[in-house]
């Protein structure tokens, strides 16, 4: 069956670079096609699963490489399933579910949104590098989608650091005389 594959792709392999899959379309394989036609930056595969070996191999070095942002990172920055950390770094997974949570079409585009915003707080203006988490969060309109923690395009307003989130949050009930916070105010007038 592969001889009959390699056949049909002419005896081209994937032009991306280290890929060994057929040639399916514009000089890409068919997994690597499909990244390019979301829009998304072509990255290397992921190994369904790793092998004893490999398994030996990353417990011994205590490092293991996220198939996701191809960084090298210790054991403990991956989730453990099975007994085996999974392939895909922490941050690279909550990236993920972030994502899926506002309706942005893919991670790319999640931190397409992050850099736009300059990666501070819309209100205090503290950078993501300063933050404890190291993660500002994404700030939304509850009254557009008010199912928590779920959000489409359109309520998305900007990041925030979790104090000005959940500041903001009570804000926003209070009548409007008593909203005499000018840094949110100022927020809520430039953000979409």
């Amino acid at each position: 069956m592969h001889k009959a594959r390699i056949h049909r792709s002419g005896g081209k392999s994937c032009e991306f670079d280290g890929c060994r899959r057929p040639h399916h379309a514009k000089g890409l394989c068919r997994a690597h096609r499909m990244q390019q036609l979301k829009g998304n930056t072509l990255k290397p595969l992921a190994k369904k699963q790793m092998t004893k070996a490999e398994f030996a191999e990353v417990l011994k070095s205590g490092l293991h490489d996220c198939r996701l942002c191809l960084e090298v990172i210790p054991l403990d920055g991956f989730y453990v399933r099975n007994g085996r950390p999974m392939m895909i770094c922490k941050i690279c997974t909550q990236d993920q579910v972030t994502a899926n949570s506002f309706a942005f079409p893919s991670v790319d585009a999640l931190n397409m949104f992050r850099i736009s915003r300059g990666y501070v707080c819309g209100i205090c203006g503290v950078s993501e590098q300063d933050v404890r988490e190291n993660r500002l969060v994404i700030d939304h309109d509850h009254s557009c989608c008010p199912e928590p923690g779920k959000g489409c395009q359109a309520c998305v307003r900007g990041l925030l650091c979790r104090g000005c989130n959940i500041m903001l949050g009570h804000y926003e009930s209070l009548p409007e005389k008593l909203r005499s916070w000018e840094p949110a105010n100022s927020y809520l007038r430039v953000v979409p």
